[in-house]
């Protein structure tokens, strides 16, 4: 299957949040002077919420709330002994509800294995420098991807995926082909790969070579070419940092039986420097679009959501919505950002009777309060026509 986004209609349709979600939850975090929360990583299991916070300047927090948002348990603490941490930032959560275990990628060191009320389990070791995210393969054995753009600098970077076991002896690597052949020069950075489980089977999206692959016996078996066209970011050439404004890059937000959801990141300013010969970096302004493809038809849409249910979040934080494997999409929304909002919102007869009924449960929520989830379920099927 092949899908070509320069054959994409460039009109934009407008799609209500009721077309394209089948259900939503207002979930406020308790606020307890012992879970207080700043910045958050949000992870759903089934019957939990876990929030990963800064807490600067002292190591990353973790908690776990149950599914309305009731506050449990602390996992890991600040230290250098075993189940303890020093990482700013909790980089990665991976719950796995029935051994009723979570890994935690702290940003720092291995990443750490414990039970849901917080006692230590062990550590993964990741076999090479500056690795990353970790995703689970069976009891034993994880893997991680390697960087699949720009000049190689790490062994790592000259790998598509590399297999582990807990120890972090190395089953298998797979060696990435296509890279500069010189260390000097210009080339995009980065890539923003997509690595998913959709009907149990994990699936890879490698921008440096356009494919969607799934993981079969520890072998990359393609199943999609998504085709970025002639303003797709040219990665694993060299090119002069001017060309960057305009150019774009995709990563595959979530999958279902009948569609594919797809982020279209356009660089609309780009600042790039070398800081060292041959070595560069870059920050860039993006501008990000949403693309839904009807996986049967293969016809394809740029889609602007509109806020029907709720009425008050405005764009950029639809922008902001969050994409998880299981079909859920949320926004973890400040208390002063939401008071914010309704301020300044105005009253609409449109707006859901449930989402009224749900934000009765908000009235008491002052500016010191945590943060809020809207969290919402995927439909089924949404057609292309």
């Amino acid at each position: 299957m092949e899908i070509n986004l320069d054959n994409i209609p460039a009109e934009i349709r407008e799609v209500k949040f009721s077309e394209i979600f089948s259900d939503f939850q207002i979930i406020p975090l308790e606020t307890k002077k012992e879970c207080v929360i700043g910045n958050t990583k949000v992870q759903f299991s089934k019957d939990f919420i876990f929030i990963g916070t800064q807490n600067f300047p002292g190591a990353a927090k973790l908690y776990r709330f149950d599914k309305d948002g009731l506050f449990i348990n602390e996992i890991g603490k600040e230290g250098r002994g075993p189940g303890e941490h020093r990482g700013y930032l909790v980089n990665q959560v991976l719950p796995f509800e029935e051994e009723n275990a979570i890994l935690v990628n702290w940003g720092e060191d291995n990443p750490q294995l414990f039970d849901f009320a917080g006692s230590f389990r062990g550590e993964i070791h990741q076999p090479l420098e500056l690795l990353g995210d970790i995703y689970k393969l069976s009891a034993n054995e994880w893997f991680s991807t390697g960087n699949c753009a720009g000049i190689p600098y790490y062994t790592r970077d000259s790998l598509k995926i590399v297999f582990y076991n807990n120890e972090g002896g190395i089953t298998k690597t797979i060696p990435r082909i296509e890279f500069p052949n010189t260390r000097s020069g210009y080339t995009p950075l980065g890539g923003r790969q997509s690595v998913y489980k959709f009907n149990n089977q994990w699936n890879l999206y490698f921008p440096g070579v356009d494919t969607l692959y799934k993981i079969v016996d520890k072998s990359l078996v393609p199943s999609l070419v998504l085709v970025r066209g002639k303003n797709g970011m040219p990665y694993n050439l060299t090119i002069p940092p001017s060309d960057l404004p305009g150019k774009y890059d995709i990563q595959i937000l979530a999958e279902t039986d009948y569609n594919l959801f797809i982020q279209k990141m356009i660089i609309k300013e780009a600042e790039v420097k070398e800081w060292q010969p041959g070595k560069w970096n870059q920050r860039i302004m993006p501008e990000y679009q949403l693309i839904i493809v009807d996986k049967k038809s293969k016809k394809a849409a740029y889609i602007k959501l509109i806020d029907d249910i709720f009425e008050f979040l405005p764009k950029e934080f639809i922008d902001r919505l969050v994409w998880q494997n299981n079909s859920r999409v949320f926004q973890a929304l400040q208390a002063i950002d939401y008071l914010r909002m309704i301020k300044e919102s105005k009253p609409s007869e449109n707006q859901t009777k449930k989402a009224i009924k749900m934000m009765e449960r908000l009235k008491d929520i002052s500016e010191n309060s945590n943060p809020i989830i809207l969290s919402y379920t995927l439909k089924d099927k949404i057609r292309i026509d």
